[in-house]
């Protein structure tokens, strides 16, 4: 099966055990309740791109996937503690495995990440934001 691509370059999901441990990460330098409280939910949150793309409409950009990802994790809860801290993480580690960096202020990035969570953020314009503020870096030379 061909690797799938979005904007003409192959699409890279982040690994599972790679958001356990920014998670862990996270919560050993800023504090929280380790756990995972539904790992079902994160491989589901992890799993939207791929459901995005098979399903979509063939318009997408990497914001809409990396996005979808972000306001999953948000949303679906999979951790005891840190869950709107991963989802952002995780943001910026799919926008970076697939060529794009984030700049934003972290009181307004935080602001947003709050929205989303409260549901007073839409995930359209959460996506929006996210293509506000990202810049393309090029593809990584993995």
């Amino acid at each position: 099966m061909d690797e799938p691509t979005i904007q003409g370059r192959p699409y890279v999901n982040p690994p599972l055990q790679a958001v356990l441990d920014l998670h862990g990460e996270l919560l050993a330098e800023h504090g929280g309740a380790p756990g995972i409280r539904d790992l079902g939910a994160l491989e589901a949150s992890l799993a939207r791109p791929y459901q995005l793309m098979a399903y979509g409409d063939g318009r997408l950009t990497i914001f809409d996937l990396a996005a979808a990802v972000c306001a999953s994790v948000c949303r679906n809860h999979p951790f005891v503690d840190g869950n709107k801290r991963a989802a952002f993480i995780t943001l910026g580690l799919v926008l970076g495995l697939n060529g794009f960096e984030l700049d934003a202020l972290e009181r307004e990035a935080a602001d947003i990440i709050l929205a989303l969570a409260a549901g007073t953020m839409t995930e359209d314009l959460f996506r929006d934001w996210v293509a506000d503020h990202a810049y393309d870096i090029g593809t990584p030379d993995f």
